[in-house]
């Protein structure tokens, strides 16, 4: 296998992977909390290690060949950086996942469910994957209104955490920003729901 071959799989193999991380990084938060940090610097510097190995063959050799693999890998890394995971991911999320979150709620409506002294509501294991973070949701139910907050991202303090927030009262952010303390970002994203991140 010639060397450009091989260069190429193995920064093919890193791209692939610092792309993984960054769209699975909230499970991987969840699982593994603080510690997972240490494996992306690592996958960080051995990328910026690759780049700067292209970088310094390309100066010795200047074959045409090697320019065009920095080329590659400069826009990859580029687009692994900048490129809004996050967001696409809380998008597909919400449209994917709406239905069965508005099962939960309107079972939630029409039911009387035992909740946690915290308002903790752990979720059959159908609709785990709804919140992160084990699967529980936080639910605030007075006589006229139902707040459910569903969490994106659990986090614990200080790295706080981002959820998706149900709300069906009238004056939909302030209750929402009474019953969840510590928000520091609020967006309405359609009917009744919110976007929000909290410390």
């Amino acid at each position: 296998m010639k060397k450009n071959n091989k260069v190429f799989i193995y920064g093919f193999i890193l791209t692939f992977l610092f792309f993984l991380f960054r769209w699975f990084f909230n499970k991987l938060f969840d699982t593994f909390f603080i510690f997972i940090i240490f494996d992306f610097l690592i996958l960080i510097i051995s990328y910026l290690a690759f780049l700067i190995y292209i970088i310094i063959s390309t100066l010795k050799n200047k074959k045409r060949s090697n320019y065009i693999l920095l080329i590659i890998f400069i826009i990859l890394f580029l687009i692994n950086i900048f490129f809004p995971f996050q967001k696409c991911k809380y998008y597909f999320d919400y449209k994917f996942k709406l239905n069965d979150r508005m099962a939960v709620i309107n079972y939630i409506k029409n039911n009387d469910v035992e909740i946690s002294d915290n308002n903790l509501l752990k979720l059959p294991f159908k609709y785990r994957n709804l919140s992160s973070g084990g699967g529980e949701i936080v639910i605030y139910k007075d006589k006229n209104n139902l707040t459910i907050q569903f969490f994106l991202l659990r986090g614990f303090v200080p790295t706080g955490g981002n959820a998706f927030v149900y709300c069906d009262s009238k004056d939909k952010e302030r209750t929402i920003k009474e019953k969840i303390k510590y928000i520091s970002f609020i967006k309405r994203i359609d009917n009744n729901w919110y976007y929000i991140v909290f410390e």
